[in-house]
């Protein structure tokens, strides 16, 4: 079965991609929100970074940063979510608490109601 690819505003996915984003987003409470960067816990040797959601780490490897975290990436097309607006990435976007979702990927996939319909409307890669 050859797998059918749809055009989302970061690229083209799969359709499997595409209902399983759906089936983990749907339940999921969202709000339409301006990003900002949050605290970020940076490692000292200055190679990784991650997102600080009050976990323990050990100042001695690791310095917390406010607004350390600069950017997100949509939980289905990965289109970036961050302060500079263009084609590429996005200021604003639904959060639920812990995941984004960019404008389209939330409007056209996960508050479709229904996946299989909205994969019938998608514009398909030819």
């Amino acid at each position: 079965m050859t797998n059918i690819f749809f055009k989302l505003p970061s690229g083209y996915f799969d359709a499997d991609h595409l209902r399983e984003e759906y089936e983990y987003f749907k339940e999921d409470t969202f709000e339409y929100l301006k990003w900002k960067p949050r605290a970020a816990l940076i490692d000292k040797n200055g190679k990784t970074s991650r997102l600080y959601t009050g976990q323990k780490y050990d100042l001695n490897f690791s310095d917390l940063v406010e607004n350390g975290w600069t950017q997100d990436h949509c939980g289905v097309c990965s289109l970036t979510l961050t302060g500079f607006d263009n084609e590429c990435q996005q200021t604003s976007g639904y959060f639920n608490g812990h995941d984004w979702v960019c404008k389209w990927c939330y409007e056209n996939i996960i508050a479709t109601g229904d996946i299989e319909k909205r994969l019938l409307e998608l514009p398909k890669k030819e």
